[in-house]
């Protein structure tokens, strides 16, 4: 019950956290709200569908707005740039810097709850070249080679487990040392979840 941060890791397919939302759904009766990326919404044919899921564009705004609703609220902190990683880099956590759902969850004093699907990293074997960061950099698209079944766009057949974390609960916001804060809980909230992607 109440408001939740849910972070989870980034893969490439995407499917597995929308796996996890109707998961959560079927044993919990409570339907998760999500942050999605601003090209979800720009796209004419996309923008319904990511709308009837239930998707809101990633911004603090609707997020606060969210959680002050009492809302599960689901994350991917690493966004496109976790998603792109290749794959001799799988099962990596790339939150270095996106700590803004750190700070999302002390400013809104929400518990944070990490959702890990380490072998949703094994669903394509993401191929990086120069021009796929060079798409992302200006374009903030996903350009890849994802490869799964005989180096196919269709995906291997993988089990998919999420493993979810005990709540991290924020501290109380001292708004003299709020960035500190951030930075301390970021650096909890990431290990965290760098050992649960081990889960392999």
């Amino acid at each position: 019950t109440g408001r939740c941060v849910i972070a989870t890791n980034h893969s490439y397919a995407t499917y597995d956290a929308l796996l996890l939302a109707f998961a959560i759904q079927q044993n919990c009766g409570r339907l998760m709200a999500g942050l999605g990326d601003n090209l979800l919404f720009d796209l004419p044919l996309l923008s319904p569908v990511v709308s009837a899921m239930n998707l809101y564009r990633a911004n603090f705004h609707n997020a606060r707005e969210l959680l002050e609703h009492e809302c599960l609220l689901g994350v991917t902190p690493g966004g496109m740039r976790e998603a792109l990683r290749p794959a001799s880099q799988k099962y990596q956590v790339r939150w270095k810097t996106r700590i803004g759902f750190a700070r999302l969850a002390i400013l809104t004093q929400s518990p944070v709850v990490l959702a890990a699907c380490p072998h949703a990293d094994d669903i394509y074997n993401v191929k990086v070249y120069r021009l796929t960061k060079l798409a992302y950099k200006r374009f903030k698209i996903p350009l890849a080679w994802p490869r799964g079944i005989a180096g196919s766009v269709w995906p291997q057949p993988v089990r998919l487990t999420h493993y979810l974390s005990e709540p991290f609960y924020p501290p109380i916001v001292e708004h003299n040392y709020l960035n500190a804060q951030v930075s301390q809980f970021h650096t909890t909230l990431t290990s965290a979840m760098q050992q649960m992607m081990r889960k392999v």
